[in-house]
């Protein structure tokens, strides 16, 4: 299929509260609530990595319940909802359905 854009795969249903949110990610409401109440600044650790050539890379360490959350999203709603372009790789996981056709898609977990 070649796409020009991100859709969502026929016959999902759409997050239309935090509520649907939450039920689809298995997070309590609480959860949310407080990721998302938690100043920016808090939500994430940078860090230096060194990178083959020598330069320095800043990466950014989110907090375990950020992190939580966002493995979530990726797994329950980018992995298995989403129809993703050939176009887009490196931030998004590989769904069933590529990886029997052969595509990969690898990302930093």
């Amino acid at each position: 299929m070649n796409l020009n854009s991100p859709i969502k795969r026929p016959g999902t249903k759409s997050l239309r509260s935090l509520q649907s949110l939450s039920d689809a990610l298995d997070i309590p409401i609480s959860d949310l609530v407080l990721a998302k109440n938690t100043p920016y600044e808090e939500r994430y650790k940078k860090l230096k990595k060194n990178k083959i050539n020598g330069d320095v890379r800043d990466v950014y360490d989110p907090i375990y319940l950020i992190r939580r959350i966002q493995k979530k999203i990726n797994n329950r709603i980018f992995k298995e909802l989403i129809l993703w372009p050939e176009y887009i790789y490196g931030s998004i996981p590989t769904n069933k359905d590529e990886k029997k056709a052969g595509v990969e898609r690898h990302y930093i977990a």
